[in-house]
């Protein structure tokens, strides 16, 4: 096997992509599967930053690896799940993100979202060079709000950026303004990542159950990622909101 769905927790670690010296899923998954004596890259096709955690990536290793191995990498890994492979690789649709909000005015998130959805040019949110794709968004009310982005392909920090004008349209900033000052300064400052998560990966093939008997044990942590967050924001709201300009 050697395509996997994988779940993670992103707090405790610098980002999905390898970097040298820094704790990475991409290099736990390899140092992990090196202690089993395989030598193998791993591969997020989905890259996240520091903090930003993932429902449904899709992972791509160098080697084929057999199915009892899987069972021993996910025993020495922390807060990161291989919980399904594919037969082969798969084609990406979209990916869709969940921010989760605050008890923030519903209304002034829905107005933050038209205004967004109504520009042609989401340059101000992107961090880099290369331009945006056409994003879907919108908003599923409860405790918490979550905002969701779906796109094929998203920039670095551009749903992070879109949150921060969305959280502060809410909060009264005229969406107007806060556009002009964020063409003004190079673009909008981006939100807290902890609350970031990558829900969903759509492909062209749906993952298969690595194993029968845990597969419930998958679910299982699949909904404390998102159990984590909801708690860690439902303690911390004020500091999401204070957050924001870091």
């Amino acid at each position: 096997m050697r395509y996997f769905a994988v779940a993670y927790l992103g707090w405790g670690y610098h980002g999905s992509q390898r970097q040298p010296g820094l704790r990475t899923v991409e290099g736990e998954i390899e140092d992990a599967l090196a202690r089993m004596g395989i030598s193998c890259r791993a591969r997020l096709r989905s890259r996240t930053d520091a903090g930003v955690s993932a429902r449904m990536n899709v992972l791509e290793l160098s080697v084929d690896v057999p199915e009892g191995a899987v069972v021993g990498l996910n025993r020495r890994l922390d807060d990161i799940r291989l919980w399904g492979y594919f037969e082969s690789k798969p084609k990406i649709f979209w990916r869709e993100y969940w921010y989760l909000v605050p008890d923030l005015d519903l209304e002034g998130l829905r107005m933050g979202l038209e205004f967004l959805s109504s520009l042609d040019d989401l340059s101000p949110f992107v961090k880099g060079h290369g331009s945006p794709g056409r994003v879907e968004m919108g908003l599923r009310p409860g405790r918490p709000t979550i905002l969701w982005f779906r796109s094929r392909y998203f920039r670095w920090q551009m749903v992070r950026r879109m949150v921060s004008f969305v959280i502060s349209v809410a909060c009264g900033a005229d969406p107007q303004q806060e556009l002009r000052k964020a063409k003004e300064f190079g673009g909008y400052r981006p939100a807290d990542p902890r609350f970031l998560v990558l829900w969903e990966t759509r492909t062209d093939q749906a993952p298969r159950p690595l194993d029968t008997g845990s597969w419930s044990e998958e679910l299982f942590l699949r909904s404390r990622i998102l159990y984590i967050i909801s708690e860690g924001l439902r303690h911390g709201a004020e500091g999401l909101q204070d957050s924001n300009g870091s």
